[in-house]
């Protein structure tokens, strides 16, 4: 016997005599009631540890059976607790919960909602199998699952629909790997989403469609005010021309300016439309950033001088980036964005000075960790400026500030729409402003500079040459804007022919071969795509493949191109008396078609060019456009001289320009001899349209001009000396 064991028999026999006092132990069993359980008295064992003998002391006490009753009741409590925790966790549970095995056999269940997977109401799943109580598929299906989630100790999830009598349930399971040959399937009744959900989508479909029929809306609301207003602008340029006397030039003038001011009002609207559609666009370009600003310097730069503002700008850099002359952008949308800011600038500014300030700016990228270039615009004033409580909502549609109410000027517009282009183009656009103080706008565009090479040379606009007879047919089935256009064209010299109608246009193409046709593209019936298209496959026939193959457009003569050159037969069918096919008596005609629409956005123009047009001309156009884009397509170098009405050289000669000029900055004449060598007639009346009051003499004469064609003179007039 090992000492350690004689030491506990020894104290073992002791314990039925009364315990020395000197040693502490409690008084003998005979003395306390109950039964006395000698556990360990100064226990000691010698243990090996890591190849050390260790002490190890276990503390002895005596246990009544009054306290072993009393730990079962305290354990037998925190067990009901337990319980009581885990039942009610349980009960919020929707789940039914199921320990299954590889084949499919229930082990334990949990089951709170009696009808979910189809299983007996309140009948225990335990021991049964899930073929039992579901069909093949549904059974199938779960079977496939608890393999899956066996198989590669994932958790997997998938949904199954249930039809009940009335209805169909929709359940979402899951199936979680427990053990190498459990799983543990919580199941899930989901058809309040799946309601939900469907609800959801057939709101968003009727939103959709919503905004389909609204979009179809506006393009007939465009198309209705866009198209009489083309006959009201463009009556009134050819009656601005013939005007006799200066007031009769006068109240012309009232009413073309009005029309343009109309025009832009139906825009913007057009525009918010698309902004709350969702269908704002950008069409990004090569732009020569410098160009554009110095365009817009030179018109505000005379509007704020003619208010009695000082006029500032700047070109500067933050650091060492200097604000590039290339940039790729939208430039249609950063010209609206700058002029709209000015425009606000003078317009709310009665004394005082007008600053725009124009950098680049470096931006930490906070992820990558790479620098980005901002175009940081800021235009400042010394204006009424804006209340705080209108700060929050002033980029709103529709909503004016206190001083806008007040001056009863625009409709709230101009800045939410210039708002949501910066948002569109990536950047972000703030004010700083304080009533009676003057506001500061900024706005902050990612930077994407180019060269020069990428920007794309402006096309040649200049006007046909006097002597050459070409066609036009004209297609359009409103009476007055065939009218118009038939006029500018008969005017400039043209043999024109119309049409009402697509399928009138192609029989008048196929009969008088125009060299260039402008259709129309919303008709009744056959519209203007359809008619094309015809017009084009008609031509194709006319010009066999053979003929294209051996004979380009510019080999061809315009003896042997036109229609008397050939009989009918052969112009149309390509064929000797013979029906031998003889390519060299085929007269070759391809003529430009060009869609007018009045569509108000340029995306239009990649749908109208995508379909087959070889350009388009927005409603409402001037004259000069139309011969502009007739010089372009067909080649056409100098200028018709139109017959004109006679009127007396000294009422406004074109050599009292001069003087007049004198006056002008250098970058304002610049601007009129770009817009003049781009026979760009909108930019010169808004360069003319910033002139103050004093000027109205140099007005008059640039739209005389204007009126006559007489840009080469006005090329001439306004071209810088050379050095």
């Amino acid at each position: 016997m090992t000492s350690s064991s004689r030491w506990l028999s020894a104290q073992t026999q002791a314990s039925s005599q009364p315990a020395s006092p000197n040693l502490g132990q409690p008084s003998p069993a005979s003395e306390l009631p109950g039964l006395t359980v000698w556990i360990a008295l100064g226990l000691g064992i010698w243990a090996l540890w890591a190849m050390r003998p260790v002490w190890r002391w276990a503390t002895a006490r005596r246990m009544t059976q009054r306290d072993l009753e009393a730990q079962v009741a305290e354990r037998t409590e925190a067990l009901r607790q337990s319980e009581t925790r885990n039942s009610a966790i349980l009960s919020t549970i929707p789940d039914m919960m199921s320990l299954v095995s590889r084949a499919g056999i229930h082990l334990d269940s949990i089951k709170r909602n009696p009808q979910l997977d189809l299983a007996p109401p309140h009948v225990s799943l335990i021991g049964k199998s899930i073929a039992e109580y579901l069909p093949p598929e549904l059974a199938a299906q779960k079977l496939a699952a608890i393999e899956q989630a066996l198989s590669t100790g994932q958790m997997q999830i998938y949904e199954q629909a249930i039809q009940r009598p009335g209805r169909m349930q929709h359940e979402e399971l899951r199936v979680l790997p427990y053990g190498a040959d459990t799983v543990l399937i919580m199941i899930r009744d989901v058809t309040e989403r799946k309601q939900i959900e469907l609800e959801l989508q057939q709101a968003k479909e009727k939103a959709e469609a919503a905004n389909r029929a609204k979009t179809a809306f506006l393009a007939n609301i465009s198309h209705d005010l866009r198209t009489p207003l083309n006959a009201i602008l463009g009556y009134g340029q050819l009656m601005a021309r013939d005007a006799q006397t200066e007031e009769q030039r006068d109240q012309i003038e009232i009413v073309n300016r009005n029309g343009e001011y109309l025009l832009q009002l139906i825009n913007d609207i057009l525009w918010l439309s698309k902004i709350e559609a969702g269908q704002l666009m950008l069409e990004p370009a090569n732009v020569d950033l410098h160009a554009l600003l110095n365009s817009i310097i030179s018109i505000f730069r005379i509007r704020a001088q003619a208010k009695g503002l000082d006029f500032s700008y700047s070109f500067a850099s933050a650091g060492d980036s200097e604000v590039p002359k290339f940039i790729h952008a939208d430039r249609h949308k950063l010209r609206q964005i700058i002029t709209n800011l000015l425009d606000n600038a003078i317009k709310f500014t009665p004394q005082g000075r007008i600053e725009l300030r124009v950098q680049s700016e470096s931006q930490s990228e906070s992820q990558s960790g790479s620098q980005s270039n901002l175009l940081v615009i800021e235009v400042e004033d010394t204006g009424v400026g804006i209340v705080s409580e209108d700060l929050e909502k002033i980029f709103e549609m529709f909503v004016q500030s206190t001083a806008g109410e007040q001056l009863q000027q625009g409709i709230g517009l101009g800045l939410a729409i210039s708002h949501r282009f910066v948002q569109r183009m990536g950047g972000q656009m703030t004010l700083r402003s304080q009533l009676g103080h003057g506001s500061l706008f900024r706005v902050e565009l990612p930077l994407q500079p180019t060269s020069l090479a990428q920007i794309e040379p402006p096309a040649v606009s200049s006007l046909p040459r006097a002597g050459q007879s070409r066609r036009m047919l004209v297609v359009d089935d409103t009476d007055t804007n065939l009218k118009l256009m038939t006029h500018w064209l008969k005017s400039a010299g043209f043999e024109v022919q119309q049409a009402q109608s697509g399928q009138v246009a192609i029989e008048q193409a196929m009969q008088f071969r125009p060299d260039l046709i402008w259709m129309d593209l919303r008709m009744p019936g056959m519209d203007g795509y359809e008619a094309m298209r015809q017009i084009k496959q008609a031509v194709r026939q006319v010009n066999p493949a053979a003929l294209h193959q051996s004979a380009s457009p510019e080999s061809v003569s315009p003896e042997s191109a036109s229609p008397e050159a050939a009989s009918p037969e052969a112009a149309s069918l390509g064929e000797d008396p013979d029906g031998d096919w003889q390519p060299h008596w085929q007269p070759y005609w391809q003529p430009k078609i060009i869609a007018l629409t009045a569509a108000a956005f340029e995306e239009a123009r990649q749908e109208i060019l995508a379909a087959g047009f070889d350009d388009f001309v927005a409603k409402p156009c001037s004259e000069s456009i139309v011969l502009a884009k007739i010089a372009q397509h067909l080649d056409l170098n100098d200028c018709y001289t139109a017959s004109r009405p006679t009127r007396d050289p000294a009422s406004r000669p074109a050599q009292s320009l001069g003087q007049g000029l004198d006056r002008m900055p250098a970058d304002w004449i610049a601007q009129l001899n770009h817009a003049a060598r781009s026979a760009n007639e909108p930019m010169i009346f808004e360069l003319l349209e910033a002139l103050p009051a004093d000027c109205h003499d140099l007005k008059a004469t640039v739209k005389q001009l204007v009126h006559e064609f007489k840009l080469s003179d006005l090329i001439r007039l306004t071209q810088p000396a050379s050095p």
